[in-house]
């Protein structure tokens, strides 16, 4: 197996934060989150039609609003939860700075104040559930655009920054304009990430937040201290953000891609090997149209002929040709059996997340609870090092 540069394992690190929130949306799939954010993402596209933005500018306007729908569900919970670690601070910090990148991009302030408080006008937010408002940024652009992290993996292939045997373009239908407004979407998220989180990490838990249980979780603490560390240090030093990024030049992207990963303090949770990218992305296809189809069969063995109504990983695998990827139905299934088990470790995660009742920007960092043996107990630590096994073990199949 070849080396990887060290750019290579940023992109790797990219692709496994936003995987994992492709799962997280897809682990806290529902019907009631669907039809409000159908009735959202109609709302936001009336507003950037009213402003007469356009392609990448309308994208970070919606994005915008987005950040504030979320700094503003921080509030609708109990307010005396304000006056604890310092909450209400935290909130002003990142209002600030979201009023400082509405200016920086281009944008009327007045103008975003007026769409924002028309949008918490229409949409009350304190009569929201609280799995509608969960992860509101990600989960939006996972509603609108399926697989982020496909097209994330699709567009580092196109800029030739990674190479997969398995990406062939054939039946290929996704336009590279598609994948850039996708992209752009995923990197502005990333950059509320590594801002928030790195901000919450250190403003609210404090060096308390790293201790870790059991000396077996050496490794994992000695990593994830260093990239926290090097995501603190660079929190307060300005960078070219991504729509100041000319996306078609390859020197300027990988530049920008190296900070963003720098600065998000994020290690990867489920494999270090380029090569099984495509298998993760067919799982989650395969999770998805099992999710969506609950009567249908996972798998059929290949050597059973039939003409009945085909199987999810028939579904997925034609999806997968859509994105230019060629992967066997086997090696779907056997993707699909790896990563099923970090699958409902997500949802045990979210449900401990949620049990605090803290709400928007306030939500505890989810991917910590996968290096840590806190509050979820020594069940779940092993049952992730079962995932990675698998991973690891896997062998790749056509």
């Amino acid at each position: 197996m070849p080396v990887l540069t060290e750019f290579q394992t940023s992109t790797i690190t990219l692709l496994d934060y936003l995987y994992f929130h492709d799962i997280v949306a897809l682990k806290t799939f529902s019907n009631e989150k669907s039809f409000f954010y159908k009735k959202l993402v109609h709302s936001l596209m009336l507003i950037v039609e009213k402003r007469q933005y356009e392609y990448l500018k309308a994208e970070h306007y919606q994005h915008l609003l987005l950040v504030g729908i979320d700094l503003n569900a921080s509030y609708i919970d109990d307010p005396s939860k304000l006056k604890k670690v310092d909450n209400e601070k935290f909130i002003r910090a990142l209002n600030e700075e979201l009023c400082w990148n509405v200016i920086e991009a281009g944008f009327c302030l007045d103008a975003f104040e007026q769409d924002m408080n028309d949008l918490l006008d229409q949409y009350s937010l304190a009569e929201l559930g609280r799995d509608v408002l969960y992860k509101l940024v990600s989960q939006v652009m996972f509603y609108q655009f399926d697989n982020i992290t496909i097209c994330v993996f699709q567009r580092f292939i196109n800029q030739k920054f990674i190479h997969s045997g398995k990406y062939v373009k054939k039946d290929q239908k996704h336009t590279p304009i598609f994948l850039d407004i996708v992209f752009f979407r995923a990197m502005l998220f990333l950059e509320y990430e590594a801002f928030k989180n790195n901000l919450l990490l250190h403003s609210q838990y404090g060096e308390e937040f790293f201790k870790f249980k059991g000396a077996d979780c050496l490794n994992r603490e000695m990593a994830l201290r260093e990239a926290r560390t090097q995501a603190k240090n660079l929190n307060t030093i300005s960078y070219r953000k991504i729509y100041q990024t000319n996306l078609n030049s390859k020197k300027d992207v990988k530049s920008y891609l190296t900070n963003v990963e720098q600065r998000l303090g994020h290690e990867a949770l489920l494999t270090n090997n380029l090569a099984n990218w495509v298998s993760l992305n067919g799982a989650w296809h395969v999770m998805h149209t099992a999710l969506t189809n609950p009567d249908k069969k996972i798998y059929r063995q290949l050597d059973v002929i039939s003409t009945i109504e085909p199987t999810c990983c028939e579904i997925a695998q034609k999806e997968m040709r859509e994105y230019g990827f060629e992967i066997s139905e086997r090696s779907l299934y056997d993707a699909y059996n790896c990563t099923k088990k970090f699958y409902e470790l997500i949802g045990i995660a979210v449900n401990e997340v949620n049990k605090a009742k803290l709400y928007g920007a306030l939500e505890p960092v989810l991917t910590h609870f996968f290096f840590f043996d806190s509050m979820i107990g020594p069940s779940f630590k092993n049952a992730l090092e079962e995932v990675n096994t698998k991973l690891k073990n896997k062998k790749a199949k056509t």
